[in-house]
């Protein structure tokens, strides 16, 4: 008689933790995907202001010192766009 009325008990204790593990893991997340949607804010901020700083000259300037110094990187880039307006020219 004394195990059927600790039963309730058990399965409600049970129930409850659960309850609090899914509310605490769903809180966790919440406070993750908000420090990573401001840290992408944050990024995306920063890039804004650079593009603003920086004149078009420069950027495209940085853009082919990088790409002389990187050649296989620029044939590889080369590669991917003419693949992509290839794809993009045969479906019409």
């Amino acid at each position: 008689m004394d195990t059927t009325y600790r039963e309730p008990n058990a399965a409600k204790d049970a129930t409850e933790h659960i309850v609090d593990t899914v509310t605490d893991t769903a809180e966790s997340a919440l406070k993750q995907g908000k420090r990573l949607a401001q840290n992408a804010s944050d990024t995306a901020n920063r890039a804004a202001e650079y593009l603003r700083e920086a004149g078009a000259r420069e950027l495209g300037g940085r853009v082919k010192d990088y790409l002389v110094a990187n050649p296989s990187h620029a044939v590889i880039g080369a590669a991917f766009v003419g693949f992509v307006i290839g794809r993009m020219m045969s479906r019409h």
